[in-house]
């Protein structure tokens, strides 16, 4: 058995997608460790088994774990899997240039996300921001506002786009 690589650069819009749901990041992340089956791993999270084999099969059929051992188990065979490396990393190729990951500062979007840019490519970018009270409640007013200019019924030629906000307290 290969030992996984340190890091893996994401570089294809599969991966990205497989990375994209929160319960897959929480597995992938089991899968960093030992070799586990979907059950071992489904164990550890609290989740039942039957609602995570979809997603070990995504994130198998996106090359971010492997299938590295087969196990013959009463009747039935065991199928034990490992992440492919121990962190992952989205390429900058992925995201389009230039790159913005990570500013611990309040301020500005990136650059990366002006006009020309947003309607040649996505554009993906995070920006951890550190709110007081009063900051957090703020923007989550400004949010629901500009989610509610834009929530109405698309205009002749609009494209879809998807947005996603992780929050933590």
């Amino acid at each position: 058995m290969l030992p996984p690589e340190r890091t893996h650069v994401v570089t294809s819009v599969l991966e990205l997608k497989a990375l994209s749901h929160e319960l897959r990041q929480r597995l992938l992340e089991q899968f960093c460790g030992e070799p586990l089956t979907a059950k071992q791993a489904a164990k550890a999270l609290g989740e039942p088994p039957t609602k995570l084999y979809h997603h070990v099969a995504c994130l198998e059929a996106a090359g971010l774990i492997r299938l590295v051992e087969t196990r013959p188990n009463r009747g039935t065979t065991e199928h034990y899997f490992q992440a492919n490396a121990q962190a992952f990393r989205i390429g900058d190729r992925l995201l389009g240039n230039p790159l913005h990951m990570g500013s611990e500062t309040k301020g500005e979007p990136p650059e990366a996300m002006n006009a020309e840019d947003a309607t040649r490519r996505a554009v993906l970018f995070e920006v951890k921001m550190h709110l007081d009270d009063q900051e957090l409640q703020l923007f989550q007013e400004k949010l629901s506002e500009f989610i509610a200019f834009f929530a109405g019924p698309p205009s002749p030629g609009a494209r879809a786009a998807t947005v996603v906000l992780y929050g933590a307290s």
